[in-house]
């Protein structure tokens, strides 16, 4: 079997068990899946108690990872909460995007809490603001396993959030999503606060995404006005990205909105295919770190595929290097002890070639590849008897 084909059904299996794992989640007798756990926060700065969602990668209660996080505005909406936390897991399990924690925040008047205040409108976004990243940021960090890197989701309103956001305190978030914003509220009055921050000269270390369905009007006029300023202005730091969606409503755009907003915020995530090679792989995870801040470990999937590249191109030592890392570092499965194998036969060393399918075995009764194992072990076994 080709290595490559091999690594596809490695990475099926993966999906596979991913899923298994979020349905051991739920509860047995009825085979429900537990999306996330309800909490609620005392607020100083809004003087009353907040409900939110928090959900947590499939592996979080069996490993030792520390996770960044998802903050998600309207998760009254609780649709928008199942997607988003589908979505990011999805990706996740893709390696498009690390597992991330997502923390859904519920507004029961969305008005009052995502809009600034102003001579004509009592909103108290800048309220909403102190308590997510004063109060409800410290409270997750305290209980999970988090990550020093931060993305805010808004939508409408909850994306002019976000931008508000971005304007007054940009260091509250590392990423910010803002989808369909209603940019137009009290003339542009967010805007007008984005061009002064702009204008102060002030250094940004963060990303945007922004986007907008096929609206017109108002909504695409001061979107257009937001596109203007930002090209015009290049403030230094700031990574933007942006797109149409015309085929979707102000509604049906938070689907791709999401899924590629998340996309845009990791769009170094995935080697490139210049990646060939174990010390270019260890550069690119090295890039990674440094870019978000929190050490990053290389996945076992990730050392799979260059050490069966190196395998396919007949560098079974190069490769070898790859599949000991990995094992010492990473994970300490069939997979991987199976690749170890592959290249010390490819060496020539059976001895140790049995040995390490012999270990494959022996931790992977379950795998659906059990069978693949077996039979490699039984072949080197009788090369070695002759």
């Amino acid at each position: 079997m080709c290595t490559r084909t091999l690594l596809a059904g490695f990475a099926l299996v993966l999906l596979l068990a991913h899923a298994a794992r979020a349905q051991d989640d739920g509860n047995p007798a009825t085979g429900s899946i537990t999306l996330a756990t309800t909490y609620t926060v005392q607020s100083r700065a809004l003087s009353e108690e907040r409900k939110i969602f928090v959900s947590l990668p499939a592996d979080y209660e069996t490993s030792t990872k520390r996770y960044p996080v998802i903050y998600l505005l309207d998760a009254q909406n609780l649709s928008l909460l199942q997607y988003a936390y589908g979505e990011a897991s999805a990706l996740a399990v893709l390696d498009e995007m690390p597992e991330a924690i997502l923390v859904g925040i519920a507004s029961e008047n969305r008005r009052l809490d995502l809009t600034p205040a102003s001579s004509t409108n009592e909103g108290h976004a800048d309220a909403f603001r102190d308590f997510i990243g004063d109060e409800l940021q410290p409270f997750i960090d305290a209980r999970f396993r988090t990550e020093p890197y931060t993305i805010l989701i808004g939508h409408s309103l909850g994306a002019l959030f976000a931008v508000h956001t971005l304007a007054t305190q940009p260091d509250t978030f590392d990423g910010y999503i803002a989808l369909s914003p209603s940019l137009w509220f009290e003339d542009g009055k967010v805007l007008q606060e984005l061009q002064e921050r702009f204008a102060s000269g002030s250094e940004f270390d963060n990303s945007l995404f922004a986007s907008l369905a096929d609206e017109d009007g108002d909504m695409q006029t001061y979107y257009e006005d937001l596109l203007t300023l930002i090209a015009e202005t290049s403030p230094a730091g700031l990574e933007f990205v942006h797109m149409s969606f015309p085929d979707e409503g102000h509604d049906s755009t938070t689907l791709p909105g999401i899924h590629n907003g998340l996309l845009s915020m990791y769009t170094r995530w995935v080697p490139p295919a210049s990646v060939a090679s174990f010390d270019a792989l260890k550069e690119h995870y090295r890039e990674l770190s440094l870019h978000y801040g929190y050490s990053i470990t290389i996945p076992a999937q990730q050392a799979s595929s260059v050490g069966l590249d190196l395998l396919d191109n007949g560098d079974a030592a190069a490769a070898l290097e790859v599949f000991e890392y990995s094992l010492a570092n990473l994970a300490q499965g069939p997979i991987e002890y199976h690749q170890m194998g592959l290249a010390l036969r490819e060496l020539g060393r059976l001895d140790e070639a049995l040995a390490a399918f012999e270990n494959a075995i022996a931790v992977g009764s379950g795998s659906p590849f059990y069978e693949m194992f077996i039979r490699d072990r039984d072949e080197i076994a009788q090369q070695l008897k002759q």
